[in-house]
């Protein structure tokens, strides 16, 4: 036991002067100026948050919180090189000035009275209106919160991580001396890591970028396709009065899926910046386009807010506009090439099933098939609608066909019942 008489000032100066010696000293930590443990021990409980920190870096990804944190940190850097050379050429300029008129020797005494102070001038500030913001400078602009740091995780996430990994017997005291030892660390290491991750996943984009005749090959395949998945729907709608549910969720879908393809496509092709990772969120896709030229930036805007509308149509007309602006030709689509397209998905969907291995997908592609061939329309859907397509197709099949598809989805909903 120690003396009670003792401080932690003096029980710290004991533990080292006892380790001072000895050849594992520099394995041991101190902290807190009571706890002693090991180095090793410390790293291994860092471990604890390597899963956290991959699943938060694609999280960050995903939601373009990485995007902008990298983007800004790189203005920041090019902002203050910009600084340094501005300052040494105004340096410059104040000694060249200085030895130009010292020796014209303008003014009583060479000019010396008036060289003895360096005169500074202040940039006169815009006046605004009350109530009216004016623009904000590059510091304003950092010192709003996330925006010049990169969150990771608190203090108080770490302890409870480590209450729940390490041993019941381990004091609450000891347990945030070491968080608060390796917080630092964890933050730092997560940086690192996010910042190879984006690396990355921009270099992967970039190998796919498009040229724009690329881009435009692209746009027209898949706007000739959502013209006609569209009416796929549509003729659902009309069908009957019972699938108007059936109808609105497979516009949603459609908009997120394909449309949403070609808005990535559009905004990563025009943004020389930041590249768009499949799965970015419409906020976040929403910040990059503001970024965007000002000459078209309201039309990107107009286009991926349409991916919220109720209707394909209001996509495809803002398609249509944002086409023109940025001098992208779309092709119509005739009677002759409609029919090419429509063979060409009825052909790739018997592939798809003679190649298949699976009844759940197997199930799917027989639906979307059999909807094709009965209704002359190629329908765009995910497998949650199969039982929603089957109902629409009892009406449009005659009772073998239906009955099949039936047992097929029978035997599908007791392979996944066996599965849970």
């Amino acid at each position: 036991m120690i003396p009670s008489v003792l401080t932690t000032i003096d029980i710290d100066l004991l533990i080292k002067k006892t380790l001072e010696n000895k050849h594992y000293a520099n394995s041991i930590e101190i902290l807190c100026d009571t706890y002693v443990t090991s180095k090793s021990f410390l790293e291994q409980t860092k471990e604890y948050f390597e899963q956290i920190k991959k699943d938060k870096a694609e999280e960050d990804l995903r939601n373009g919180l990485l995007q902008n944190y990298f983007f800004r940190s790189k203005n920041s850097s090019n902002i203050k090189a910009i600084d340094v050379e501005d300052g040494k050429k105004s340096t410059k300029d104040d000694h060249g000035g200085r030895k130009g008129k010292g020796k014209g020797g303008g003014g009583s005494g060479g000019g010396g009275a008036t060289q003895k102070r360096e005169v500074k001038t202040k940039a006169v500030k815009k006046k605004y209106k009350p109530g009216q913001k004016g623009p904000k400078s590059e510091q304003q602009e950092q010192d709003e919160p996330g925006l010049n740091e990169l969150e990771f995780i608190s203090l108080e996430q770490v302890i409870n991580v480590l209450t729940e990994k390490l041993t019941d017997d381990v004091s609450n005291e000891f347990i945030e001396s070491i968080a608060e030892s390796i917080i630092d660390d964890l933050r730092k290491s997560y940086e690192i890591y996010a910042k190879e991750l984006f690396i990355t996943r921009n270099a992967e984009m970039n190998k796919t970028k498009k040229s724009f005749a690329e881009l435009q090959s692209f746009v027209n395949s898949s706007y000739s396709k959502i013209l006609l998945f569209n009416k796929a729907i549509e003729f659902i709608g009309e069908s009957s009065q019972c699938f108007k549910d059936l109808q609105s969720k497979l516009v949603k879908h459609l908009l997120r899926t394909l449309a949403t393809d070609i808005v990535n496509e559009l905004v990563t092709f025009f943004n020389d910046d930041e590249i768009l990772s499949e799965n970015i969120s419409f906020e976040a896709r929403t910040k990059i386009i503001n970024k965007l030229d000002v000459e078209f930036k309201n039309e990107f805007l107009r286009l991926n807010e349409s991916l919220n509308s109720n209707e394909v149509q209001t996509f495809i007309d803002e398609l249509d506009e944002c086409a023109v602006k940025i001098d992208l030709m779309i092709k119509k689509i005739d009677s002759k090439k409609e029919k090419l397209i429509l063979s060409e998905h009825q052909q790739s969907l018997l592939l798809q099933l003679n190649e298949c291995q699976d009844s759940i997908l197997g199930l799917h592609i027989l639906v979307l098939l059999v909807f094709q061939m009965v209704n002359h329309h190629m329908l765009h859907a995910s497998g949650k609608f199969v039982p929603q397509i089957l109902q629409f197709l009892q009406k449009n099949t005659n009772d073998e066909m239906f009955s099949a598809m039936k047992q097929c989805q029978d035997y599908v909903m007791q392979f996944i019942a066996a599965k849970d």
